[in-house]
């Protein structure tokens, strides 16, 4: 389970949002929700990363994280939720690693888009900077206009040439044995029948996944993998996407393709990325 969960925050509209779908994600779970506010995204702009934290702002933003504290207790979802403040002076990715090792964290939960995100984009600047250098821990994006709705379909793109592990597959279990969730899985085929260590992928795959529900889906290959998603996720409903972050995995190709082709991939649902 996950017990340790991971908030960071601007103090937007948008990752107010995302901490709400966290709350109610885990509401019938007992966790430690800790709020992060990386003080240097506010000054980056006017001063030098390397000055330090000025008494004043470390002040304010303490006095925000301690206001939405309260607004969250204040919907009393469940009173055996706790939460911590963190206030760093580091870039937001830098200190989400300090975080995660320094308090055990298991899932860090973020929006989509800060503040200043440019409209449009795949993911706002920060957390592409927190997926592509995280390591060693999972990572729940929130889209900027999702609205919490339990996952009854996760999707889960492989393309079977590597195997997954326990640990690999551990985030993605645990949130659909949370919710009972059924995991379709999706192969875009790029081949005209799986090879033998697809095939032997594919049944490990399944192995490790149960006791969970899962399916298989089958699209042809006619476009970029992530209009194809982006596709998927719409016609069959699905209410979070999960993939494993690896070289040359499903997730890195996405990123590697031509901007104008990631704008289709639009993350309207919640987003898990796993790392391996």
């Amino acid at each position: 389970m996950f017990k340790k969960v991971l908030l960071p925050t601007d103090f937007s509209a948008i990752s107010w949002n995302a901490i709400a779908y966290a709350i109610r994600l885990f509401e019938d779970q007992t966790c430690r929700f800790y709020l992060l506010n990386s003080t240097l995204l506010k000054v980056s702009t006017t001063t030098s990363f390397s000055n330090r934290l000025s008494r004043t702002l470390y002040e304010s933003a303490m006095t925000e994280l301690n206001k939405w504290v309260d607004k969250i207790k204040e919907q009393n979802i469940n009173p055996e939720h706790e939460f911590e403040i963190l206030i760093s002076e580091d870039h937001l990715d830098h200190s989400i690693e300090w975080a995660v090792e320094k308090f055990n964290i298991d899932l860090v939960v973020m929006a989509t888009k800060g503040a200043t995100a440019a409209k449009g984009a795949i993911f706002g600047s920060n957390t592409v900077r927190v997926i592509k250098h995280a390591g060693g821990f999972p990572v729940l994006i929130i889209p900027e206009d999702c609205s919490f709705k339990k996952p009854e379909a996760i999707a889960f793109p492989t393309d079977f040439e590597r195997s997954y592990n326990t640990r690999e597959l551990k985030p993605l279990k645990t949130i659909a044995q949370m919710f009972n969730s059924q995991i379709r899985i999706l192969h875009i085929n790029e081949e005209e029948q799986l090879n033998d260590l697809q095939e032997i992928n594919k049944a490990e795959l399944t192995k490790f996944l149960e006791p969970c529900q899962y399916r298989f889906h089958w699209m042809p290959d006619y476009a970029k993998k992530a209009e194809e998603i982006h596709v998927f996720i719409e016609t069959m409903y699905v209410d979070m996407l999960a993939m494993v972050k690896y070289k040359h995995s499903v997730l890195e190709s996405i990123f590697n393709e031509p901007v104008i082709k990631k704008i289709s991939f639009k993350t309207e649902v919640p987003f898990l990325v796993i790392p391996e």
